[in-house]
């Protein structure tokens, strides 16, 4: 085991030296992830003979909240931990999908938890591409057609229609988890579980034909600087969007709340319900009213709960900061790109951006500490250890005692071939 994390901690450290290169190569109006972030002002244009911004007045950033020096400070902090932390839920993700894959991992919320690790392994993946790509055309990157591209047909689209298909996921997920703690009885008629794979696809089916008139918002046209035959690209708006731009500023806004805002704060106050109804039947000794079950399942049902809970819980509270700085944006006129808090707008975002990394390998973190049946799956998967089988209540300590002997020898022949 100290070999596997040795090797991981050595590619996060050979990334922290080119993470911050990656921040530094964007400027004013795109991300580190390569997403357009102009937001609503189209009337601040570039002049396509000077290339220099028109339309506002540079000083009136300079009055806001937090500074430029803060700014490049926060971020400068903030540039060498997102690399290594996409490498790091990459490999969780990768994890999670090799375990609970396996058939003996078999639980009412299964899919789910596959359906959600591969959308957060996408949504890194993606992220990752637009790192690199940002680091490979360095300065270059904002006026670069492939750059400009990616961040308007993938990054602008795919990426965040995936990553809003993990808020809808998580939210179905911990409504029914919900619905087994508090109503146990209704949860075997429970009619979403039958559907969960139809479910989890026509979600991110959903998800992207929703998001995708943004993708196609802008064209790329290009342009040239006086003096110089170096040929530059930007974003111009389509001429249909402009005429429609209440329309589809609306549009937006309805995906955003379908998609994000209410899938969000729903599944917190779902795992608020879910922790006070767990909380009644622990008093009562009861768990999901079955008193039949035996003490083993009892048990592991209630390690399963922790675990889902804690894990949604953590998930969504790191992904709330980028979707409250967004609701703030349409309310705050000031809040928002060139604006008066355009640095703090810009900082918020950065950390939103983080966190939602971060919040992608809290899942493994937190199955791995919880949950005695991943962590020992994770053991037997990647490490060829079997935990010594436990005697079996209610048999003979002979009988016991046979089964025990039959469960290692197959148990060590299987281990021989797995690590062989």
């Amino acid at each position: 085991m100290e070999f596997f994390f040795g090797k991981v901690c050595l590619v996060v450290i050979v990334c922290f030296r080119f993470t911050s290169l990656a921040f530094e190569t964007t400027t004013d109006g795109f991300s580190g992830n390569g997403t357009n972030l102009r937001g609503n002002n189209s009337n601040i244009t570039e002049d396509e003979t000077t290339g220099v911004k028109q339309g506002f007045d540079r000083s009136i950033i300079l009055l806001g909240l937090v500074s430029k020096e803060t700014y490049d400070y926060v971020v400068g902090i903030i540039s060498y931990a997102v690399v290594p932390c996409q490498i790091l839920a990459i490999l969780f993700n990768i994890c999670i999908i090799n375990i609970f894959s396996r058939k003996d991992m078999e639980t009412s919320s299964q899919v789910y938890l596959l359906a959600l690790s591969i959308v957060e392994l996408l949504y890194c993946l993606f992220a990752s591409v637009a790192g690199i790509m940002a680091l490979m055309y360095g300065e270059k990157s904002t006026y670069t057609y492939a750059y400009l591209w990616y961040a308007a047909r993938i990054s602008g689209f795919i990426t965040i229609s995936i990553r809003r298909s993990a808020y809808v996921l998580t939210f179905v997920m911990t409504l029914e988890r919900f619905v087994a703690v508090a109503f146990p009885l209704k949860f075997r008629h429970f009619k979403i579980t039958p559907y969960s794979k139809t479910l989890c696809c026509a979600i991110v089916f959903i998800g992207l034909i929703f998001h995708c008139p943004k993708s196609f918002k802008d064209i790329i046209v290009s342009y040239k600087t006086p003096g110089s035959t170096e040929i530059k690209y930007r974003y111009e708006e389509i001429p249909f969007f402009v005429t429609h731009e209440q329309l589809f500023d609306g549009l937006a806004l309805f995906v955003s709340c379908v998609y994000a805002y209410i899938p969000l704060f729903a599944c917190l106050l779902l795992d608020i319900f879910t922790i006070l109804a767990f909380k009644a039947h622990s008093r009562n000794h009861n768990m999901f009213g079955n008193s039949t079950k035996s003490p083993n399942m009892v048990r592991r049902e209630r390690q399963m709960t922790i675990t889902l809970m804690v894990s949604s819980l953590i998930f969504v509270i790191f992904s709330l900061p980028i979707n409250v700085s967004s609701l703030v944006s349409l309310w705050s006129t000031d809040y928002r790109i060139f604006k008066r808090e355009h640095y703090l707008y810009f900082m918020m975002f950065r950390i939103g951006y983080l966190s939602e990394i971060i919040s992608n390998c809290t899942d493994f973190i937190f199955y791995f500490i919880l949950s005695t049946k991943f962590r020992r799956k994770f053991l037997e998967v990647y490490f060829c250890y079997r935990h010594p089988p436990t005697s079996v209540s209610g048999m003979s300590s002979s009988k016991s005692q046979q089964i025990q002997e039959f469960n290692s020898l197959a148990g060590t022949s299987s281990t021989v071939t797995e690590c062989t």
